[in-house]
């Protein structure tokens, strides 16, 4: 079992996200992502992922896995692996909103799928909730893995993400009303 959280720069008064072109990230941390139950080692976690600013609600492409050495079928290794249709190849495909709050919090959902006949890309999926840290080129978020509509057995952890540099980005005006200007986002879990 394990307690993942993030803390985050607030963003500056004002903060809005870029109004236009594709901002490319890397995972830069995380912790290691760990059973709810407790039933098996730390594992690990490895994304990346662009957001397409341009679009009126923003999109999300994304790649990853969430791999555990042990807490499987029969207490063996465990894969989920997860991605937004299209993927980092073709954001133009993604349907996975970006949802942004005036505060600089996120949320965001995307498809998975284990490999296992409980599992299939409708029912489960790895939610992200955080925040950008001072800036719309870094955020740090916590996830919980939903393997299957009745599993108890959620995977939970927390990552941080910075742009890479290859990206185009048309920064957003000014605001010109009031805005929160710090917020804490908490996800627990008990298992």
């Amino acid at each position: 079992q394990g307690f993942h959280y993030i803390m985050a720069r607030a963003v500056p008064t004002g903060f809005a996200v870029p109004t236009s072109g594709i901002v490319e990230y890397d995972l830069l941390a995380a912790t290691k992502p760990t059973w709810v139950d407790g039933s098996g080692a730390p594992g690990t976690l490895t994304a990346s992922l662009a957001i397409d600013f341009g679009k009126t609600i923003p999109k999300i492409a994304m790649e990853g896995r969430v791999a555990m050495p042990t807490g499987g079928t029969g207490g063996g290794a465990y894969a989920f692996d997860f991605a937004t249709t299209g993927g980092l190849a073709d954001i133009a495909r993604s349907q996975t909103d970006l949802l942004v709050y005036p505060s600089g919090q996120i949320g965001f959902v995307v498809q998975g799928r284990d490999g296992l006949s409980g599992c299939s890309t409708t029912d489960c999926t790895v939610g992200f909730n955080g925040s950008f840290a001072g800036s719309a080129d870094k955020f740090g978020v916590t996830y919980s893995v939903v393997n299957g509509p009745d599993s108890a057995k959620w995977i939970v952890g927390a990552a941080a993400f910075k742009a890479n540099g290859n990206s185009v980005v048309t920064p957003p005006p000014p605001a010109t009303s009031a805005m929160l200007t710090s917020a804490n986002t908490y996800t627990f879990a008990d298992g």
